[in-house]
């Protein structure tokens, strides 16, 4: 996405969509990385998923037509698949292979909401494919979204924490809780307003914490993980908090002392997963999945929002950021889109 919004090079979305694609199994799986250089065939389901936004990002932002069309039957194979791992609620359910949701303490049992969280951003999105390209069956794939919005609302919500949790696991929902699953619940649009509103709350508050749980016991979400966080309590009218948010968090990794760049994890020399601290060992620090600023900030401070494939419909707002002059360019196939707010 930070691609998108600072170089427009849609050339290198196409490759990568192109080469994972290519590597597909007959059973519609799809690696986590292609191409692989030997017998290293990583499979990440939440990579799977991610495969079919990005699909349906690439021609959002590019408009090309010709290749999502070449694509399209391996998206549609790969749904095939994903479905076939779905309980009766529509949920993905202690599914065959790994996810991922990056390094960070949750509870990876039974229906995990996270994973689940990009599975409802998937199949929402191929269903706009399929109205995008007039086929028949979107329908179906509305529906299908509309049952696991429902019952991630329903059965993952634990009023006592004003939280979801972090998985359902026989049909209970588990006692961890985690930025990661609500983050998902804001991004997804599952939560209620009511529900936005007590997650904003916990989310937002300002304490002292490792970066690896809050005070609360809540697992803190990962710098790869935060766009769905930041973007989620924007969607909310949240814009102004999360911005704030971003800064406490991800000022440290840009000061003088450091090399500027956006890390893997919060600090250099630890994981989140575990929250151990290791000399001498270090975590990427110019990582990519990092690298989603310039979406959220074009998105949610500059007020653009691409509604139509390649840029052709455009929706111009306002953002509650609280910053009263923003200005900025975005690069689209119909050249630059310059926009200025001076309020």
């Amino acid at each position: 996405l930070g691609n998108y919004w600072v170089f427009g090079d849609t050339a290198l979305q196409r490759r990568y969509l192109r080469q994972v694609a290519e590597e597909q199994e007959a059973n519609g799986l799809m690696p986590a990385y292609a191409p692989r250089t030997a017998d290293d065939y990583m499979v990440i389901l939440d990579s799977n998923c991610l495969w079919v936004r990005s699909l349906h990002n690439y021609l959002l932002y590019s408009g090309d037509e010709t290749t999502t069309r070449q694509l399209l039957p391996a998206g549609r194979k790969l749904m095939r698949l994903l479905h076939s791992y779905t309980n009766e609620h529509g949920l993905l359910d202690d599914p065959p292979f790994a996810y991922w949701l990056y390094h960070a303490r949750l509870d990876r049992r039974g229906a995990n909401f996270c994973l689940n969280g990009h599975y409802l951003g998937a199949v929402e999105d191929f269903a706009q494919l399929l109205e995008w390209w007039g086929e028949p069956d979107s329908d179906e794939f509305r529906k299908h979204a509309e049952q696991i919005r429902t019952s991630l609302r329903q059965q993952f919500w634990v009023t006592k924490k004003q939280l979801f949790a972090d998985a359902l696991v026989d049909g209970k929902p588990s006692n961890m809780f985690s930025e990661h699953a609500n983050a998902m619940a804001l991004a997804t649009q599952v939560a209620t307003r009511d529900q936005a509103t007590a997650i904003a709350r916990q989310m937002t508050v300002s304490d002292d914490n490792d970066f690896v749980r809050r005070n609360s016991g809540v697992t803190i979400v990962t710098p790869a993980m935060s766009y769905a966080l930041h973007a989620g309590l924007c969607q909310y009218g949240y814009a102004e908090d999360s911005l704030n948010l971003f800064r406490r968090r991800f000022e440290r990794m840009l000061a003088p002392e450091t090399n500027q760049t956006l890390w893997e994890e919060w600090w250099l020399d630890g994981t989140g997963r575990s929250g151990q601290f290791r000399k001498g060992k270090t975590r990427s620090d110019a990582q990519t999945e990092s690298a989603f600023p310039p979406a959220l900030l074009g998105e949610y401070v500059l007020g653009v929002r691409p509604t139509k494939p390649g840029f052709k419909e455009v929706a111009i707002f306002r953002s509650p950021s609280g910053i009263q002059l923003v200005e900025g360019a975005v690069p689209t196939p119909l050249g630059l889109l310059e926009v200025k707010w001076n309020m």
